[in-house]
């Protein structure tokens, strides 16, 4: 019987990278949840950059460069791979 191991790892600014893997009966099952982890990085990455520009109205600084390269540089970035492996 096949499995499909789904490999993750998190990177976010100075935070050890965090690494697990999660195991899947079809590569379909697999394949969903790693677009899931995509988007939700892309999710968290778009608030950061949506919080650097409100701040920046907020406070007036004119600095929404600064800030919004600060949010892109800072919001996560995951690494999710599926592989077929044998059950065991």
């Amino acid at each position: 019987m096949m499995a499909f191991l789904l490999l993750v790892t998190w990177l976010g600014y100075a935070q050890p990278p965090s690494h697990y893997q999660v195991e899947f009966s079809s590569n379909e099952a697999c394949e969903a949840a790693r677009l899931k982890l995509i988007k939700d990085a892309e999710r968290i990455g778009q608030s950061m950059i949506e919080r650097a520009t409100a701040q920046d109205r907020q406070i007036g600084s004119n600095n929404k460069t600064t800030l919004l390269m600060a949010a892109i540089s800072n919001a996560p970035y995951v690494s999710a791979v599926c592989v077929q492996t044998s059950a065991s």
